[in-house]
């Protein structure tokens, strides 16, 4: 598993034996220890992560090198702020502050385009800056490939008119859910075509920061809360299941913090503190509707 972090630059953790490998600016070649995110192409067995004023990075794990994906000093991505990188089939496309880009790595240009998640576009588009961070407050959705259908709803049409919109989530069953600082999740509706509001009062989740989400199977979402981990369910539209508690080995999550479910189902959750880890598997043994679990931290 590879993590990136902000400001400790790149880890390798091996699954079992739980060792960790850490590269940096200073012994690897490494042009930049801020990174924002990271997305693995198996086909040529490469990591493109997105960095701080460094542009877009290759790392090619065969040969243990690292490579600038802009070079030109006219390039104006060479020092561009990259927050969010994915693999769309062959294509890696990735987020800067004025747009979203697609990549074409064998003549190193990227070329506008809007992010994509299966068979539609959606995005969460920046409107302005306060105290550094980008405000998010739109979410745009586009059919690929047909620039007219584009459609732009706004975080104040859903009763959240102060809140900012952190994540986006596609689960295995294809809904799309949008976190937000502050105002609960947003979940498409799909026939209705508009977001409803699941929170802290409505929907049993802990809290109403919601500062990541992941589709766990075809059962549950995991929400990252600012005090920790809710399971929502789908079908219910409800949490049914807590991870909270004075066990818990990090006092709480914040904005930018990473969530992640290996394939075995093992979940990692970042936070300021380290990395926590636990099994899937405590879900399946729990009947109870909160629990305090026995997390693992794993540090440096």
């Amino acid at each position: 598993m590879w993590i990136c972090t902000d400001g400790g630059g790149l880890n390798y953790m091996n699954h079992k034996t739980e060792i960790f490998r850490h590269l940096s600016t200073k012994d690897s070649g490494l042009v930049a220890d801020n990174m924002k995110s990271i997305c693995y192409d198996k086909n040529k067995d490469k990591l493109y992560i997105g960095t701080y004023l460094s542009g877009l990075i290759a790392y090619d794990i065969p040969s243990g090198k690292f490579t600038k994906c802009f070079k030109s000093p006219k390039d104006r991505m060479l020092h561009h702020t990259v927050t969010h990188v994915y693999m769309y089939g062959d294509k890696i496309v990735f987020s800067s502050s004025d747009g979203i880009y697609v990549f074409n790595e064998k003549n190193q240009r990227s070329y506008p385009r809007y992010y994509v998640l299966r068979e539609y576009l959606r995005l969460l588009s920046i409107n302005q800056t306060r105290y550094g961070r980008y405000i998010i407050k739109n979410i745009v959705c586009m059919k690929i490939g047909v620039p007219d259908s584009m459609k732009r709803y706004q975080s104040s049409d859903f009763g959240i008119k102060h809140n900012v919109l952190l994540c986006i989530c596609e689960t295995s069953n294809g809904e799309i859910y949008v976190g937000t600082e502050g105002g609960g999740m947003l979940g498409y509706n799909a026939k209705e075509d508009t977001f409803q509001i699941y929170n802290s009062k409505n929907s049993l989740i802990l809290d109403d920061y919601c500062f990541n989400c992941i589709s766990l199977d075809e059962r549950f979402m995991i929400i990252m809360c600012s005090n920790g981990l809710s399971f929502f369910r789908y079908k219910r539209k409800e949490s049914e299941i807590f991870y909270i508690g004075e066990k818990l080995p990090v006092s709480s999550f914040g904005v930018d913090n990473g969530l992640y479910v290996s394939e075995n189902k093992d979940i990692y959750a970042g936070s300021l503190e380290g990395l926590a880890a636990f099994s899937v598997d405590n879900l399946k043994n729990s009947a109870n509707k909160k629990v305090l679990v026995s997390f693992k931290i794993i540090c440096k």
